[in-house]
């Protein structure tokens, strides 16, 4: 580039020069005339290319004009270019840098990226601290990357964060992603389940990757999020261990040493890097089991054939944060070449269970075989002070633990899950969970008063849902957790005297458009093989295909005509499967709701709106779109609520039904203002009378609430009034029962502010 740039100078200096002579009149031939036939003909003139950012960076010479700027920079004189090239260089251990998004494009470390969602710098009272950057999502985890700052593969960064959650998501994932490895490098904190104000501290090992970048983005649920203060500091890098491998033939008698190549990038001395030996079920290291074998060596034994082996090298320096990650590596091929036996898949019969003691994982019938959820460092191995194998789950968190194969659960029946366990690092909650495509069920393992180091025993019932593929896992919430498990006991419960029946395989035959037909297909199931009696159908139009303001239509049987007033609307069904006999004939409704809406119509549902003090509004469920104002409601939990007509009261009213366990319905479409407070009052009847029924306003985890009167006669309509002060931003207004199940109208609700 410099030498192009000379040769380009000198050529117009010796134009001007020629063109100059020929102005004067002189005719006599130079060394430099271009008639000479002995002079060489100049060069071709070509246009400049451009140079890269990289080689301006590089080129302390190089100049070339910045996007649309009339000026030519040059560098290191241009301020910017100075700016520039120091957002690029990667931080020291011990440095760190904030970005406020106060600054420009040069002075910013960080620069924002959509990755699906919208974004903007803000100012005002949304904002954190002078500017701050607010994303919009419409959720499934579509979000923004922050990208400009260079990360060191292998380095550990402590991340601080401050937020405001405008709307809430789910919650929202702060994500640190390579860009050529994708997800399998994720690592991620979450935050921000709850509207209000808050901040973030975690700290992240980055994978062997040199292609980081930040991404910030929600789970499934649209949201809006603002950020500011992003303080990255980066802690003396942990050391590492590259290039792993086996060197030996990998059969009975031999034996195997293991070789990697250490590294830290602060240059400091290997410390008493450790080695662990393993035989696992497969070479990516199922069932891994430590052997008692320390050092580079192995000698393969003949309990080991038919087994792959392996080997984990944990890192260690002299220096600070002086153990690295552990690093493993597992042969390709197994002892001898044949196939680990470790049994078939089983199932238990009712009444039945099996223990898993990680005694022995070849050999028997059945085993519960763990496979490691994510980015751990799972295995098993001898316990001393117990005398016994355990299973030992070591995860940094981000819901990462284990799953267990090896058994099938049948659907819709309970199983009780024990086991004995030790925390060795306790973490903020810990999950037992079977996981199926219907869902999920699961309880946590108390952690508040838990001793680190002490054996305890936990059992707890799990309820499949309607499908065949429910699992096993473990894990922990955003905390780090190591923990010991031993004789994980799964029992399957005896059958009750008789099952409900059940609806499965739910589909919508027709087109989406007004004045086609709609026609509902289930089928029917029974576990008594009862047959099928007069099952109800009901129909459907909501707001959002997850059930939103979720109205009944006056329509009967398995076909739905789709009218005009439908119009922008997701139409859906629900099945209460219904026995012609046995003791137990009616089975909990099923939903399905379409994917997409009747025609190309967006609905007006109206805007989010507040109250001034001394204004009111009334819902009366009468109509849920056209209005400027709707109060909409989406069912909290695994609740059956829906807008029907009562033709006793002949007006719409809001029909709340659940199961118990604090599930009920949350209330959109109002925003209520911190530290206001609001007069909530309502009509109701209990169809079914729970213990006890709430009426809140949430803000951020802090509640205000009232309970309604339970001593009243079912089907007695009845007015409930009460007061409720916001006290954090972000509220919204919920309804539900505590313990026991609950069907409740409601009718005329208005919401007053009062101060």
């Amino acid at each position: 580039m410099k030498k192009l740039l000379k040769k380009l100078g000198a050529l117009l200096l010796c134009l001007v020069f020629v063109f100059s002579l020929a102005a004067c009149g002189d005719k006599t031939p130079t060394k430099d005339d271009p008639d000479d036939p002995t002079v060489d003909p100049p060069p071709t003139q070509t246009d400049p290319v451009p140079p890269e950012l990289s080689e301006l960076i590089d080129d302390e010479y190089a100049t070339a004009e910045r996007g649309d700027k009339p000026e030519v920079p040059r560098f290191p004189e241009d301020e910017e270019w100075k700016q520039l090239l120091e957002k690029q260089q990667a931080i020291e251990a011990g440095e760190k840098f904030t970005e406020t998004f106060d600054g420009t494009y040069f002075t910013s470390r960080l620069s924002a990226v959509s990755d699906g969602a919208s974004f903007e710098t803000i100012e005002g009272s949304d904002a954190i601290e002078g500017k701050s950057l607010r994303i919009t999502t419409e959720g499934n985890y579509a979000g923004i990357r922050l990208t400009g700052a260079k990360f060191i593969a292998g380095a550990t960064y402590t991340v601080k964060m401050d937020y405001n959650v405008i709307t809430p998501s789910d919650d929202f994932f702060f994500q640190f992603r390579d860009a050529t490895a994708g997800s399998v490098s994720d690592l991620f904190t979450t935050f921000g389940a709850t509207a209000g104000k808050g901040s973030i501290e975690h700290t992240f090992t980055l994978g062997m990757y040199s292609g980081y970048y930040i991404m910030i983005m929600p789970r499934t649920k649209a949201g809006e999020l603002v950020i500011d203060n992003i303080e990255i500091t980066r802690d003396d890098s942990r050391p590492m261990a590259s290039e792993v491998s086996l060197k030996g033939e990998v059969a009975v008698g031999s034996t195997v040493e293991a070789s990697y190549v250490y590294s830290d990038y602060e240059n400091d001395p290997e410390g008493e890097s450790e080695i662990r030996w393993f035989t696992a079920l497969t070479d990516t290291g199922m069932n891994k089991m430590m052997l008692d074998n320390t050092g580079k060596t192995l000698e393969i034994t003949e309990d080991m054939n038919g087994k792959y082996i392996g080997f984990q090298v944990i890192p260690k320096s002299q220096g600070e944060n002086s153990t690295g990650v552990p690093v493993l590596y597992m042969a390709t091929e197994t002892v001898g070449g044949g196939r680990p036996d470790y049994g078939e898949k089983f199932s238990l019969e009712p009444g039945e269970s099996f223990t898993e003691t990680f005694e022995a994982d070849t050999g028997e019938d059945k085993n519960l075989i763990y496979v490691p959820h994510g980015n751990t460092d799972n295995y098993i191995y001898k316990d001393a002070d117990r005398n016994s194998n355990v299973l030992r789950i070591k995860s940094d968190g981000a819901y990462y633990g284990t799953d267990f194969t090896g058994i099938s659960f049948t659907k819709n029946w309970t199983y009780t899950i024990s086991f004995d366990y030790a925390f060795v690092t306790v973490p903020n909650t810990f999950y037992v969970q079977l996981r199926s495509t219907m869902g999920d069920s699961f309880y946590q393992i108390p952690t508040e008063d838990a001793v680190a180091g002490k054996w305890e025993h936990i059992s707890g019932e799990l309820t499949v849902g309607n499908a065949d593929d429910a699992f096993l896992m473990m894990f922990p919430d955003a905390t780090a957790v190591e923990i010991l498990i031993d004789n994980l006991t799964i029992t399957r419960a005896e059958p009750p005297e008789d099952n409900p029946p059940t609806a499965i395989d739910l589909s919508l035959e027709g087109e989406l458009t007004i004045g086609s037909t709609l026609t509902a297909h289930y089928t029917y199931q029974d576990s008594e093989n009862d047959p099928e009696g007069e099952s109800e159908i009901q129909w459907f139009a909501g707001l959002s295909d997850t059930g939103k303001n979720k109205t009944l239509l006056d329509n009967e049987g398995s076909t739905l005509v789709i009218t005009e007033d439908l119009a922008g609307m997701y139409i859906g069904f629900q099945v209460i499967p219904k026995a012609a006999s046995g003791s137990d004939p009616v089975g909990s409704p099923v939903l399905l709701i379409s994917k997409d809406k009747v025609g190309n119509t967006q609905v007006n549902a109206g805007e989010t709106f507040t109250l001034a003090v001394g204004e009111s509004f009334t819902e009366d469920f009468e109509a849920t779109v056209g209005q400027e104002k709707n109060l909409l409601f989406v069912p909290h939990g695994d609740t059956d609520d829906y807008i029907y007509y009562d033709a006793a009261r002949s007006s719409n009213v809001l029909r709340i039904a659940s199961g118990g366990g604090y599930l009920g319905t949350d209330f959109e479409g109002i925003t209520f203002e911190a530290n206001a407070t609001y007069r909530i009052s309502f009509e109701f009847t209990f169809e079914v009378i729970p213990d006890t029924f709430y009426v809140q306003i949430r803000a951020n985890g802090q509640d205000s609430f009232f309970q309604l009167p339970t001593d009243q006669p079912a089907g007695v309509w009845q007015q409930a009034s009460g007061e409720l002060t916001v006290k954090d931003s972000g509220g919204y207004l919920m309804m539900f029962t505590q313990g026991l199940p609950v069907q409740i109208l409601v009718d005329n609700l208005k919401i007053e502010r009062i101060a």
